[in-house]
């Protein structure tokens, strides 16, 4: 498979960068919102009385889930309305495996989030109990926060653009 000019163009400037933005501002904004005030935040602890996240593992899950699912959603919806405008071409031959995932559909969206998250959240969290990380201090948290909000696009937005780069009937429509 290879991305003519203008398909990487509309990647790249359409999709990743302003991903990568959103993401790392939308999540600076939330974790000051919900940990500013805290003296640490630790890497694992219970659900407080208010049952909002207050560690660093329990805020993970919402924060790569919901990503995951508005970036499908989203991402998918802008795609094929720019493959229906005719201002990106879709792509010559499917992916392996797009027959079975449609990025525009809710269902796809909540099952590749859920999968996703179930895989990644344990991993991050192992890796920052190996490098020996306990807790944060709140600005060093949300730093981590906005940073890992932002990583995550370029690793699933690419994909979801490809996937709705191949959906023919959004193609057929336009």
């Amino acid at each position: 498979m290879k991305l003519s000019r203008a398909q990487r163009q509309f990647l790249l400037v359409n999709q990743l960068i302003p991903a990568v933005l959103i993401n790392f501002l939308i999540n600076a904004v939330f974790g000051w919102l919900f940990f500013h005030t805290s003296p640490t935040v630790p890497l694992t602890q219970a659900f407080g009385a208010n049952l909002l996240p207050n560690s660093i593992a329990l805020d993970l899950i919402p924060t790569t889930f919901f990503l995951l699912l508005f970036t499908s959603l989203v991402v998918s919806h802008q795609t094929r309305h720019h493959l229906q405008a005719g201002k990106v071409e879709p792509l010559d031959a499917p992916l392996p495996g797009a027959d079975r995932y449609r990025p525009h559909s809710p269902f796809s969206s909540l099952h590749v989030a859920t999968l996703i998250t179930v895989a990644l959240v344990p991993l991050t969290v192992a890796l920052l109990y190996g490098l020996d990380i306990r807790e944060l201090p709140p600005w060093s948290f949300i730093w981590f926060k906005a940073l890992y909000a932002s990583l995550l696009a370029p690793l699933f937005t690419p994909l979801v653009v490809l996937l709705a780069l191949t959906e023919r009937e959004a193609a057929a429509i336009g």
